[in-house]
């Protein structure tokens, strides 16, 4: 083939298509005003083992990847700018990569807005992190002490906070500090400042034991 086509991205920025020869010579881009325009000339691909220095030569030469047919998707364009500045391990990443007429080559991949890309991130980041903290740890045997007084104390400010009462929801702050500290304090050798039992000290004798039910209309003792 004379010609092939790869499709590839940057963060922030939509797809593009690139045209060029067998000897890696770009002759067309789509969009014409992407950040690839600065491309003149693709000497081959890199992985992100690639020491990153433009003088070596790239992981796989342009020449191999087309004759060996080899897959680059993945792969990050190593190329030279129309200045003819080398760039290795660039951030143009490889989408695809076919003959110009191959019945295979299909539309450019549908653009992706900058604010997809953050959002999708970060439900990865949400995902990956819901994957570690889900996992089973070390510590998660580890008995915690905790007396009948303050399980059952700590349930009825929850439930307090829960049904509406609204000056025991600032004391949950508080509560997830004492449940914290308690929790660390059964690690061998971790220890937090302040104590669970001086966290448990304030609560208890500055929050009164919540009433039951829902908050009730207060009688008017001006009228």
């Amino acid at each position: 083939m004379d010609y092939w086509i790869i499709d590839a991205r940057i963060t922030g920025f939509p797809p593009a298509r690139l045209t060029m020869s067998k000897y890696g010579r770009v002759s067309h881009i789509q969009p014409p005003d992407s950040p690839f325009a600065i491309i003149q000339d693709i000497d081959g691909f890199d992985d992100d083992a690639h020491s990153g220095f433009a003088m070596d030569a790239p992981t796989v030469d342009v020449e191999t990847a087309l004759e060996e047919q080899r897959n680059v998707v993945g792969m990050r364009l190593h190329f030279r700018s129309t200045s003819g500045i080398p760039t290795a391990r660039s951030e143009f990443i490889v989408l695809s990569l076919v003959p110009a007429n191959s019945a295979t080559s299909s539309p450019p991949p549908a653009p992706v807005s900058i604010e997809e890309e953050l959002a999708q991130a970060e439900i990865d980041r949400i995902d990956r992190y819901q994957e570690l903290t889900d996992a089973p740890q070390p510590e998660d045997g580890l008995p915690v002490s905790l007396t009948f007084r303050q399980v059952q104390k700590i349930a009825a400010i929850v439930d307090a906070a829960r049904l509406g009462h609204d000056n025991y929801f600032d004391i949950l702050k508080d509560v997830t500090k004492f449940l914290n500290a308690a929790a660390m304090e059964a690690v061998p050798g971790v220890g937090m400042k302040p104590t669970a039992a001086e966290v448990w000290a304030g609560i208890d004798s500055t929050v009164p034991w919540p009433l039951h039910g829902a908050p009730r209309s207060q009688p008017d003792v001006d009228s």
